[in-house]
């Protein structure tokens, strides 16, 4: 580790906690660790100064890591925010770089602590470009709390955009830490690569700055520099450019023209009884053909094994397969898009299903979820809590018609084919059945889909 560069790191770190946090790497290193941990740099924060809930600061922790990694280090194994995250320095002897480049690397704040109703508040937005607002740790939703922030303190942030519809989150937090910030967000350029390559950045740089809304080159995002797997990022990273710019966005950016999205739901749930009658509700007619394999599929359901519901949570409470049978009640019924996900579900987060609600209402886009009890639903079709895996049985879906439910859809609904888009693991896939007119945004197979949210965020952006 290269000690004068950690140093100036420190000097000009941005907010309360990044200096803190990079002392705190500085020390263990001091202490003879080269190879550090997220929860080994926690703890020691936490020794630093006890009174701040080092807990809830992961996000922040794993960011600074990554910075201090161009003090000569590396990030080792898996880059994602978690106690696990792993950074080594001195391995291969990297080059050290100037204090004036690490300076140009930070400019923009990526972190907001706020007082308000006598409580504090952190909001941050790191490498996996979704906001997160905590209060002592506990995660808090982004846009009620901001929206009171922005009118009590009289900020000259407008809370609607030039629609005049009210911002959803990620945008409202993008305004809140540009006012707070002597700069714009940009991307943090990968410094060393920078200095070999001059512009040929290996970093994502797409070249589509005079659209206000791609919001991941407005934002501060390092990357592993782990060699393999920056070779394999920037293949990715590239394919999902490269079908971006291929794109015709003017056609896309009309509202006239309806845009169709597909994705995959989800095995987290959350559960709320309400008091809808069968008569409260009208789901969107697909045909007989789902119909008829809906009751198929039901059938089969039923006559699951006990053992394949064991171990199921709802409102953090184990559940069972009687619980899910019950939840059969027509009035347990909710809209789709209500029912999946959870706060760590990267398509179904909070934030990410007010983006979707946006997009629906602003940009005519069409949601569609892949649902292995369903089959093909609407966003705000109404259904119960279930547990059933995609390929759970999944022949007869395989040897059905979604393929053609799908695109009588797409047919009843005026979307050209270049217009449809879609979004799903290989678990999906056999059962969409894609045609090559279909645009495929989930390209990387690797992960569980933080990465591939993270393109869509891009993608819908872009509308």
């Amino acid at each position: 580790m290269n000690i004068n560069c950690i140093n100036n790191l420190i000097v000009i770190a941005n907010g309360v906690l990044q200096p803190i946090i990079l002392r705190a790497i500085q020390e263990i290193y001091s202490k003879g660790n080269h190879q550090m941990t997220a929860r080994m740099v926690r703890d020691h924060c936490n020794q630093i100064d006890n009174n701040i809930p080092w807990n809830g600061r992961l996000p922040a922790i794993c960011n600074s890591m990554r910075n201090s990694i161009n003090c000569g280090g590396e990030i080792i194994g898996k880059d994602r925010d978690f106690l696990g995250f792993t950074i080594a320095f001195d391995r291969n002897n990297r080059t050290n770089f100037s204090n004036e480049l690490i300076k140009n690397s930070m400019k923009s704040i990526n972190e907001h602590e706020f007082e308000l109703n006598n409580e504090t508040f952190l909001l941050t937005w790191y490498d996996n470009d979704i906001p997160r607002l905590t209060k002592q740790g506990v995660k808090q939703s982004v846009l009620p709390v901001l929206s009171e922030y922005i009118s009590k303190k009289n900020l000259p942030i407008k809370l609607e955009n030039s629609n005049g519809t009210k911002e959803v989150p990620y945008t409202l937090a993008r305004k809140v830490l540009k006012h707070f910030s002597d700069n714009q967000f940009k991307i943090k350029k990968n410094v060393s690569k920078s200095i070999k390559s001059d512009s040929k950045s290996t970093l994502r740089n797409s070249n589509s700055n005079s659209n206000p809304s791609n919001f991941k080159e407005n934002i501060l995002s390092p990357k592993n520099t782990n060699p393999k797997d920056s070779n394999q990022n920037y293949f990715m990273n590239k394919k999902f450019d490269d079908l971006l710019k291929s794109l015709n966005w003017e056609k896309l950016n009309k509202k006239e023209n309806p845009k169709l999205l597909i994705i995959g739901c989800c095995d987290a749930k959350s559960y709320q009884r309400n008091n809808l009658s069968n008569c409260d509700y009208v789901n969107y007619d697909f045909g007989d053909t789902l119909i008829n394999l809906r009751k198929s599929r039901l059938e089969f359901y039923k006559k699951l094994p006990d053992s394949y519901f064991n171990n199921k949570k709802r409102n953090r409470e184990v559940v069972n397969k009687d619980y899910f049978m019950n939840s059969l009640n027509e009035n347990n019924r909710r809209e789709a898009l209500d029912v999946y996900g959870s706060n760590r579900s990267p398509f179904y987060n909070p934030d990410m299903k007010s983006l979707y609600k946006d997009k629906i209402t602003s940009c005519n886009l069409h949601l569609l979820i892949i649902s292995g009890l369903y089959g093909i639903i609407k966003h705000n079709d109404y259904i119960n809590d279930y547990h059933l895996e995609i390929r759970k049985g999944g022949k007869k879906w395989i040897d059905s018609q979604i393929h053609d439910v799908v695109k009588k859809y797409i047919k009843d609904n005026n979307i050209e084919k270049n217009n449809v888009f879609y979004s799903l693991s290989e678990n999906y896939l056999p059962f969409l059945k894609p045609i090559p007119d279909w645009k495929n945004l989930w390209i990387n197979h690797d992960g569980h889909g933080d990465n591939q949210a993270n393109d869509l965020i891009i993608f819908l952006g872009k509308l």
